[in-house]
């Protein structure tokens, strides 16, 4: 019966023994589990500001895109006035060079006008 009580001891022992070998290992396990936890955290904190930025990013691509689109439409219009003001000009120009390439006439009533208004300015 010594021997049985002293085995039964030595058993409780070792359970004891291991039960604090368990808690020990319980209780890193739940430090771990809250690290874990923390960095799902903070990955998902990270995750949410990376889709923010690029979401933001894609936004101002899209508005400067069509602010270019805009600037480049305006830009065409205004070339587009200033090539008919060239052309309006071009044909202006060559409407008037047509009309010195003629011979200028001169009534000869009007040549007597003159020269009599001449004439009498002389007198």
């Amino acid at each position: 019966m010594a021997v049985w009580l002293q085995d039964s001891e030595d058993e409780l022992n070792h359970l004891a023994s291991e039960e604090d070998k368990k808690n020990t290992y319980l209780e890193k396990l739940n430090i771990s589990v809250q690290a874990a936890r923390a960095s799902e955290a903070k990955a998902w904190e990270i995750f949410h500001q990376s889709a923010q930025a690029y979401n933001d990013a894609i936004q101002e691509c899209i508005r400067k895109g069509e602010a270019y689109l805009a600037d480049k439409h305006q830009r065409e219009d205004e070339n587009a006035l200033v090539f008919e003001v060239i052309k309006m000009f071009k044909e202006q120009v060559s409407n008037t060079a047509r009309g010195f390439d003629k011979p200028r006439t001169q009534n000869t009533s009007d040549k007597n006008n003159i020269a009599a208004n001449v004439n009498a300015a002389i007198q």
